[in-house]
């Protein structure tokens, strides 16, 4: 599940590790809270999709619905593999006669608008002869038709839309699920509508920002560490966006829960820091106090780790760019090491680590620090690792993030 092929390059540490979460990963994060704005699909087999009907004059009044017009379709269910690995009950989509469109509503009522959809779907060509399909948000109030022409090819892609609506809503705002011609034959996964200006990963109603509601950050590890978020984010295909005011991972749990209470441990984190002053934190806990706690923390562009008011700094960053941190305490002899990209930049010491209350991710002690950029992997290992190991966990995400 964590690991990479072999054939990507070699694999990342498992052995103590307490702690993995990776935003790129959809079993580790599964995106920031949103609503997805569609209805949800049929669920059972040669059904339509919710609330199909022909054109009339009751199509996208009185709630939300979905109207074909224009063109004569077939909906035919076959279960296909979607682009997360998992069986899809949306189906192949046929258009036997002539051209036209699907839509679905957005508001139903004359309203003032300002207000920015974001509208995405995955989708394959599975044999027409058709090679593009246009996505389209309009309204009386707005210049209608504005949209987009997507190229089909026989991969699977997602298509995003992005509007800003501004004015006065004479009628109604639509999204035209897809403008196709005659001779079209898709695969459809993942309609999602949200009131945004960018696309988060796919869901099917509402997510959260706590594990239990499909959102939060779910620890890859077999200790259940998991993250809740707090604060506002957003997210890339690349990480999960901090905002360096209110964003802070809360684990919920102490040090001596996830195994490093006075124990050896070494700490790893890939960010992309956007702001550095003064101090942004990646990794905090253990106390209230910033003098109390563990913190992993970049201070004015040095990188420094410590436990109570010790701590060390070695090594520098700059914003707008991908590194590879880790800090490393042995607690044979207090040893202090931070490398950056694989390469040690220096050994100190520091104090014992004893201080035991909640973990966070993001922030340093008590979501203090707040770091700002992004983070798309957070590690922790109850043991100290070699400088061969801390270089080969290195290896094997250098490459994804271009370092």
């Amino acid at each position: 599940m964590f690991l990479m092929a072999a054939s990507e390059g070699p694999n990342i540490l498992i052995d103590g590790l307490v702690l993995a979460l990776d935003a790129a990963n959809i079993k580790s994060f599964r995106g920031e809270s949103t609503v997805n704005l569609h209805s949800t699909y049929s669920t059972g087999i040669d059904t339509t999709l919710v609330g199909v009907s022909p054109i009339s004059a009751a199509c996208g009044y009185g709630g939300w619905s979905w109207c074909a017009y224009g063109g004569a379709y077939t909906f035919d269910y076959m279960f296909t593999v979607n682009p997360y690995g998992l069986m899809s009950n949306v189906g192949n989509l046929k258009n036997s006669t002539t051209g036209g469109d699907y839509r679905m509503d957005i508001i139903l009522d004359t309203t003032t608008l300002n207000r920015t959809f974001t509208f995405s779907v995955w989708v394959k060509n599975n044999g027409g002869s058709v090679t593009s399909m246009q996505i389209t948000m309009a309204t009386n109030g707005d210049s209608n038709g504005a949209g987009q022409v997507f190229s089909l090819t026989n991969d699977w892609q997602r298509f995003v839309y992005t509007r800003t609506f501004t004015g006065t809503c004479t009628t109604n705002i639509r999204t035209y699920f897809f403008s196709l011609t005659a001779g079209s034959n898709i695969l459809l996964y993942g309609a999602q509508l949200e009131e945004k200006d960018h696309v988060t990963p796919f869901v099917n109603g509402t997510r959260g920002t706590t594990v239990a509601t499909d959102g939060g950050w779910k620890d890859l590890s077999v200790y259940n560490n998991s993250g809740e978020l707090t604060g506002t984010f957003t997210s890339s295909y690349d990480g999960l966006i901090f905002n360096g005011t209110t964003s802070v991972i809360t684990l919920g749990k102490s040090p001596s829960q996830i195994g490093i209470y006075d124990n050896s441990y070494t700490a790893e984190c890939v960010c992309y820091p956007t702001e550095l002053t003064g101090d942004r934190g990646m990794f905090g806990g253990g106390e209230n106090a910033f003098a109390q706690g563990m913190h992993l923390v970049f201070r004015n562009g040095t990188i420094y780790m410590g436990h109570y008011a010790s701590d060390y700094g070695a090594g520098s960053v700059q914003i707008n760019n991908w590194y590879h941190i880790v800090f490393r305490f042995n607690k044979i002899n207090s040893g202090a090491s931070i490398f950056k990209n694989g390469v040690n930049q220096g050994n100190g010491s520091v104090s014992a680590f004893i201080g035991n209350g909640n973990m966070f991710i993001g922030g340093a002690i008590s979501g203090t620090s707040p770091f700002q950029g992004k983070i798309s992997l957070s590690k922790i290992y109850n043991t100290a690792l070699s400088d061969i190991e801390i270089l080969q966990n290195f290896n094997a995400i250098k490459s994804r993030f271009g370092i």
